[in-house]
C-alpha cells in the first residue's frame, strides 16, 4: 500500500471531499491517520519494536462518490486566526452534533494548523499545563500522561472546510484548545459551561 497521504492539509481535504461526494475522482486513494503522542519521548505512530505503539492505520478512500448528506449540528463553531466562536446553538448535557467550520487556517512550525480540542474541567485539571501540553513541537510536547481528560474533538483542515463530530458531555466546566504554540496567547482556548438541564 502507499502510503504517501497522512490526512494532513491538502490531503485531509480531499479525503472528506471525496467521503461527500462532492468531487468526481478517477482512482482511488491512500492514506494513513496516526497518533502523535509521546510516552517516554517516543512518538506512538513509531514502533521500535514489536508490540510497542505503532498507532498508526492505513485507509483508502475509494473513487466513487460516498453520497452521504451533511449531519445535522446542534452546535455550530467557526475557528479563525483570532480564535473560537460559537455561532449557533450551544452545548448542553447529552450528546452534541458539532459543526466546525475552518473560517481561516495557518500553518504552525510547517506541520500543524488550527483545530479544536475538547477536554473536561475538573478540580484537579490544570489548565495552564493542558493550554501547553499540546503543543506538539517542544521535546515533552504531548508526552503521558495528559494533564487532563480529552472528551472528543476535530484534527486542522484547509481554510473554507466544514467538519463534524460527536461529543457527549455531562453538566460541568470544560475547556477547547488547539494543538499549536501558545494556544492560550492567540485566542486558540477557550473555556465554557455545560449547565444542568
Amino acid at each position: 500500500m502507499d502510503w504517501r497521504h497522512r490526512l494532513h492539509g491538502r490531503a485531509r481535504h480531499d479525503f472528506w471531499r471525496r467521503c461527500r461526494g462532492g468531487d468526481h475522482v478517477s482512482a482511488a486513494r491512500d492514506y494513513i491517520v496516526e497518533c502523535y503522542v509521546k510516552t517516554n519521548g517516543v512518538q506512538h505512530n513509531y514502533n521500535p519494536e514489536p508490540g510497542a505503539h505503532g498507532m498508526v492505520l492505513p485507509l483508502t478512500v475509494k473513487a466513487q462518490p460516498g453520497g452521504m448528506s451533511e449531519p445535522d449540528a446542534t452546535v455550530t463553531m467557526e475557528i479563525s486566526n483570532s480564535g473560537y466562536a460559537i455561532t449557533e446553538g450551544e452545548f448542553a448535557a447529552g450528546e452534541n452534533n458539532v459543526r466546525i467550520r475552518f473560517v481561516a487556517q495557518k500553518l504552525y512550525n510547517d506541520f500543524v494548523g488550527h483545530d479544536a480540542h475538547f477536554f473536561e474541567i475538573t478540580p484537579e485539571t490544570d489548565v495552564e499545563a493542558t493550554a501547553k501540553w499540546v503543543d506538539f513541537s517542544p521535546i515533552n510536547g504531548q508526552q503521558t500522561p495528559a494533564p487532563f481528560h480529552f472528551v472528543g474533538g476535530i484534527n486542522d483542515m484547509p481554510e473554507g472546510s466544514t467538519a463534524y463530530f460527536k461529543v457527549r458531555l455531562e453538566a460541568g466546566e470544560y475547556g477547547i484548545v488547539a494543538e499549536v504554540p501558545n494556544a492560550r496567547e492567540i485566542g486558540l482556548f477557550k473555556t465554557f459551561t455545560v449547565p444542568n438541564n
